[in-house]
């Protein structure tokens, strides 16, 4: 388990990861065992400066393309509740700097109500950072491994920049997904264990994404 009294705030942007450091009060996450649920969680940065407002309209259109939803259908944006209004979702808000893009991808996706466990997942990282966030997000049951991508927006509810613990993204996120899973599904067994490692966790090979992915490396 780790905790930490700083912010370490990183971010993929061109030519890298960026690491900032703010005042933040303490994460901990408990790390799962080896029998947990597993599960990729890749995270992202676009500023919105320049054409970041654009590119971001842009990108909530291709999570809603056509074909990724399991029947076949458009992508669907969701939020907290069946009372999100994708249409205020998608308008500009004052004092936005930034969006993160997560893509949260459980190893036994298929097994799961994805939309059920992208809003418990996110009522979590909203109890771990302490802040009401504004997101929404879009099942994808196109590939091989079903998994959900998450917008969060650069302000929280009440209007406040929202920078997230960097140590939070690169291992919480994940490990609190695994929790999650391993809570609806229960430990992985022996067998299942063995034929994970046979096989691999191809949902890691997702747009490139790698099967360890831990998010960004902070120091």
């Amino acid at each position: 388990m780790w905790s930490i009294h700083q912010t370490i705030f990183a971010f993929q942007a061109r030519g890298g990861w960026k690491v900032g450091v703010h005042p933040v009060d303490t994460i901990a996450v408990r790390e799962p065992s080896a029998a947990s649920r597993r599960c990729v969680v890749k995270a992202s940065y676009r500023p919105r400066r320049g054409g970041g407002v654009q590119a971001a309209k842009l990108h909530l259109a291709y999570l809603e393309r056509d074909g990724v939803e399991r029947d076949g259908a458009p992508g669907r944006l969701y939020g907290a509740d069946e009372g999100f209004d994708r249409e205020a979702f998608g308008r500009p808000l004052a004092g936005e700097q930034r969006q993160f893009r997560f893509m949260v991808s459980p190893e036994d996706g298929d097994q799961l109500d994805l939309t059920d466990f992208a809003r418990r997942f996110m009522e979590q990282v909203q109890t771990d950072v302490g802040r009401r966030l504004v997101w929404a997000a879009v099942n994808h049951h196109n590939t091989d491994n079903p998994h959900v991508h998450i917008v969060v927006r650069g302000v929280d509810a009440d209007g406040d920049d929202l920078r997230i613990n960097g140590r939070y993204i690169a291992e919480g996120m994940r490990w609190r997904a695994q929790e999650l899973a391993t809570r609806e599904l229960g430990p992985r067994s022996e067998l299942e264990m063995e034929r994970s490692q046979s096989k691999g966790h191809r949902a890691g090979r997702l747009h490139g994404y790698r099967s360890d992915a831990r998010g960004p490396r902070v120091g």
